[in-house]
């Protein structure tokens, strides 16, 4: 479908949503109620137009329901429908998609239920507005190509603003017509007939060049050139009506029967199978023609007309027929805007059918409609599609594209990545329309615009318009070039130095081995941020015999994470005691465990690791030894100095540039990488490597959710200012930014002159340093701000207990401690941590004033205090305590706290405990600090029962115990009710 420009688009949407509220109301069925509203909204068209009213064509119309409903839509519609909205008879599409809405809405809210797309599913799942642009682009490109390749002495290039010349001159293989009456052209996902249309106006013009008498010309267009072919009866009446008012508009009177057929199922008896003279597979080809529409491929009819007597079995048995001639045809122009479906949201049906006839594209509804689309072209003939870009690049797709670049060859193409489709909010759905000629020239340069940074329809269709004119890069590629690259991606944009480097050098899989780790089928039963568990319960470091033997339950567990760079996203554990018995039998009593424990020979080894889907380039990070990698973490072995070789490749901007052409849909598969040529890195090349990747664990571990952490660094710069330490924090961490950012140009350097490229593009990005102390990606106030916030929560570990000042890292971090086990690791403390395992905000505001007093000396306490309140713009800091201090912990410690909140949300009371210390006695602590009310009266009735907590279970599963005595937190407070942000009070 064409879209309606934004401002167009917001009244008729609202119309249809109100429209349909009204006669939902009235008592109308769904389909009722949209029949209605599409009798009233093409009635109010065709009278615009002035041809006459348009009648009763669509499924489930009833008739106007009960009482005035009808009649407020008709009034609606004449105010909404005016002379310039009605411009398009697409406007009648555009209504039926906004009115269905609703519908779409609840068939992919099923999909997160598990439930599959079937024949009453897969319309209002897959249907999808084409921009308008893109409508013109691939009919122009198509049939517009063809004719003037036939007749080029054709001026209607000038009336194509679409048409985009080819950099090395147009196809010289193509399908010969003699004149229009003999193209044939199809849509065969037709919906609402808007790319019909949009051929309907170019034949038009076409005809009237070749100088047909225009009173014919509708006429001679619909009789001859279109067909269409759809499954929805809503959407293949509206492409009727779509086209019947095309020739009205135009002026013609005869009779208009466009060649719309709606695909519907029909199945035979073997009764009914004899007496049409046999062949089953024939006669029942159709039986699930409502599922599967145009992907069938009918054989050949059974010669003869259909003779029997019973006139209900020839009636059927004719439409059969003249559904199989229309899929066993050949047409010099395929154009399609073809339904978008993943195979996991398909129905048994269509699933199987896609196993069995589309191996080459199954998992993709749009992929097995390129496949289809070709087949329905004729030799020579043109294929014009938009689709999800997927096919393009994934693996899974490689056949596919080899079939198409051997036997076909790309014309054209607008590659649009996301953002294409006004109506569609966000990056959902990321694609590209193309056009092929259905015959093998591999050295036939097409043409690609690339507008993946574009934003939005109207922008982008500017950008193209911008290329057809030579304003803007037109790449050219040929399918011999593709061919260069592993897997063969369409990867247009790659200059001929980049095509060479992938011809140097060993694939990755030859060097190291990359692996996928372990899926464990329930990551909220086996997988915990570290600090959820007992540290005594957690082994770092060990072997995978070492953990096995240890009786310890958490390891390490590398699940990939943010982008990171060379060190870093360390922050989980996974239940692998004794060798992973528990995962390894879950769910085994259903006859196949549910967990893949896969490659565990290479469990606990050192690795280098990245992220399996991310939102950019890979990021490349060295794993020491201990840890259980993830599918999602996904990793190559190998000896450690290989492992330092291929970190300086994998994180250089050589192989950012060549993964992005094998793989920008940013899901980077294990044999994604291992096909990576991998060049030879002198040796010169390795101390960098290692520095680097020290500088990033010095900064990961300078943070308190490390598990290396030790002690904060602006407690370690001593007595003073604390505005000072903080400066000499940052411009600790610009140094390191600074070096870093020196290390990765000169890798990028080296490698790319291993790759034979020069040193163009080589330079790093001050904001693509990955360190969290670098100060290009934090500005400065708030970077200040996160530094005092670190120092206050470091400063309330302290009071816990969790950390001294006197020991190096963690110190009370097991089930149940105590202030003995505290005072056993550090017995004269200098800031001793409180006694009970309670605090309120004063009691905290008032313990961070002798916390400031004890590290940065007597004489700079008030002024410290001073700066930090100034800092983040309080009057004192329990305003910062009671207003941000737990939001900005749950972030910290990403929603998994290790502080709770006893609190009621109205303000009458807060106080924090240490989850590690819990005690059931903990309670009555609290309970004791509690002023009288509502919220006292509910700890009470919790302190006579005080839950007990497992720290196994994890911090999701043990907050809820503690009902509505604990601050609601989204996630983490079960059945609770009203969940809200700790926010203005505690």
């Amino acid at each position: 479908m064409r879209t309606p420009g934004p401002v167009r688009a917001v009244p008729l949407r609202g119309f249809a949503v109100w429209a349909r509220a009204v006669l939902r109301g009235a008592g109308a069925t769904e389909q009722a109620a949209l029949g209605c509203f599409l009798r009233i909204v093409t009635e109010r068209i065709a009278q615009v137009h002035g041809v006459g009213p348009a009648g009763r064509p669509f499924p489930g119309d009833a008739g106007d329901p009960p009482g005035p409903a009808a009649g407020r839509v008709r009034a609606r519609a004449a105010a909404v429908l005016t002379a310039k909205a009605c411009r398009d008879v697409e406007v009648a599409g555009w209504l039926c998609q906004f009115f269905l809405a609703g519908q779409k809405d609840e068939v992919f809210a099923g999909f997160t239920r598990n439930r599959k797309a079937g024949a009453a599913e897969i319309p209002a799942a897959t249907q999808l507005f084409t921009p308008d642009w893109i409508a013109r682009y691939l009919v122009e490109n198509s049939l517009g190509r063809l004719w003037l390749l036939n007749r080029p002495s054709s001026g209607l290039a000038a009336r194509m603003p679409y048409l985009l010349p080819l950099p090395a001159g147009e196809p010289t293989s193509y399908a010969k017509v003699t004149g229009p009456e003999e193209i044939r052209l199809i849509d065969p996902a037709c919906g609402a007939g808007h790319l019909l249309t949009c051929a309907f106006d170019l034949l038009h013009a076409i005809y009237e060049e070749e100088g047909y008498p225009a009173a014919e010309i509708p006429g001679l267009i619909l009789a001859h050139n279109l067909h269409g072919a759809e499954i929805d009866p809503t959407a293949a009446a509206l492409a009727v009506f779509a086209l019947t008012m095309k020739a009205r508009a135009r002026g013609f009177g005869g009779p208009v029967a466009p060649r719309i057929r709606l695909l519907a199922p029909e199945s035979f008896t073997p009764g009914e199978v004899e007496a049409l003279g046999g062949d089953a597979v024939f006669w029942n080809g159709f039986r699930d023609a409502d599922t599967l529409g145009s992907l069938l491929r009918p054989r050949i009819a059974p010669a003869g007309p259909v003779t029997v007597a019973d006139e209900g079995l020839r009636r059927r048995a004719g439409r059969v027929l003249e559904q199989a001639e229309l899929l066993a045809s050949r047409y010099h122009v395929v154009v399609a805007n073809p339904p978008y479906m993943g195979h996991g949201n398909m129905d048994a049906v269509l699933s199987s059918y896609a196993r069995r006839e589309y191996p080459d594209s199954k998992t993709g509804l749009c992929a097995m409609f390129i496949e289809r689309c070709v087949e329905l072209a004729a030799p020579r003939g043109f294929v014009a599609m938009i689709t999800m870009q997927s096919w393009m690049f994934l693996r899974s797709y490689a056949a596919l594209r080899a079939g198409l670049l051997r036997n076909r060859a790309i014309v054209t193409m607008a590659h649009l990545g996301a953002r294409a489709f006004d109506a569609i909010g966000g990056e959902v759905v990321a694609t590209t329309a193309f056009v092929l000629v259905n015959v093998e020239q591999p050295d036939l340069a097409g043409g690609f615009v690339r507008l993946v940074e574009e934003r939005g329809e109207a922008a982008m269709s500017a950008a193209f318009r911008a290329a057809v004119a030579g304003r803007r890069t037109v790449h050219a590629a040929s399918a011999r070039r593709f061919g260069r690259v592993p897997g063969a991606p369409i990867a247009y944009w790659l200059p001929e130095p980049m095509l060479r480097a992938f011809e140097v050098g060993r694939p990755l899989a030859e060097i190291g081995e990359p692996r996928q780790g372990l899926a464990t089928a329930d990551n909220g039963r086996f997988v915990r941020l570290w600090h959820e568990v007992s540290a005594s319960r957690t082994g770092f470091g060990m072997s995978r015999a070492e953990a096995a033997a240890s009786g310890l339950t958490w390891f390490p567990y590398n699940k990939g994470g943010d982008f990171r760079r060379w060190y870093g996203n360390q922050e989980f554990v996974v239940n692998w005691r004794d060798d992973g018995a528990e995962i390894r039998a879950f769910g085994a009593g259903a006859g196949r465990p549910r967990s893949r424990a896969q490659n565990t020979a290479y469990y606990f080894l050192p690795s280098l690791s990245w992220s399996k889907v991310g939102t950019g380039a890979p990021a490349f990070r060295w794993y020491p030894p201990g840890f259980v990698f993830d599918v999602a973490g996904t990793s190559v072995f190998a000896p450690e100095e290989e492992l330092l070789r291929l970190a300086a490749v994998c994180n250089s901007t050589v192989a950012r540039d060549m993964l992005a052409a094998t793989s920008p849909t940013l899901n980077f598969e294990v044999g994604t990488l291992a096909r990576l040529p991998v060049a030879e890195v002198p040796d010169r090349a390795l101390p960098d490597v290692r520095e680097l990747i020290e500088l990033h664990r010095a900064d990961w571990i300078a943070r308190e959710t490390s598990w290396d952490f030790t002690t904060l660094d602006l407690v370690a710069h001593g007595p003073g200012r604390l505005s000072e330490a903080i400066g000499a924090a940052s411009a600790r961490g610009a140094a390191a930014a600074g070096r870093a950012r020196r290390l990765e140009t000169r890798l990028n350097k080296v490698v790319a002159a291993a790759y034979g490229l020069d040193a163009t593009g080589t330079e790093t990005p001050p904001g693509r340093i990955t360190l969290f102390g670098n100060p290009a990606s934090r500005p400065g106030e708030r970077y200040v701000r996160d530094r005092v916030t670190d120092l206050i929560s470091y400063a309330v570990g302290c009071m816990f207990g969790r950390y001294s000042l006197d020991v190096p890292g963690l110190i009370l971090g097991d089930q149940g401690a105590g202030l003995g086990d505290h005072l056993a690791r550090v017995p004269v403390p200098s800031f001793p941590p409180a006694a009970e395992n309670v605090l309120t905000a004063g009691e905290i505001a008032d313990r961070f004033r002798v916390f400031l007093r004890v590290v940065f000396g007597e004489a700079y306490a008030e002024e410290n205090l001073r700066f930090v309140t100034a800092t983040l713009g309080v009057p004192d800091l329990r305003a910062y305590l009671t207003r941000s201090f737990y939001r900005d912990h749950l972030r910290r410690y990403r929603r998994r706290p290790v502080y709770w909140l006893f609190g009621d949300p109205k303000g009458s009371f807060a106080a924090l405990i240490y989850l590690h210390r819990y005690r059931p006695s903990t309670v009555g602590a609290v309970l004791r600090r509690a002023p009288a009310g509502a919220y006292r009266r509910v700890l009470s009735a919790l302190a006579d029962r005080p839950p007990e907590i497992d720290l196994d279970d994890g911090v999701k599963a043990n907050y809820p115990r503690f009902g509505p005595a604990l601050w609601p937190v989204p996630g983490l407070s079960g059945a609770l009710s009203g969940d809200v942000e700790p926010g203005d009070d505690w």
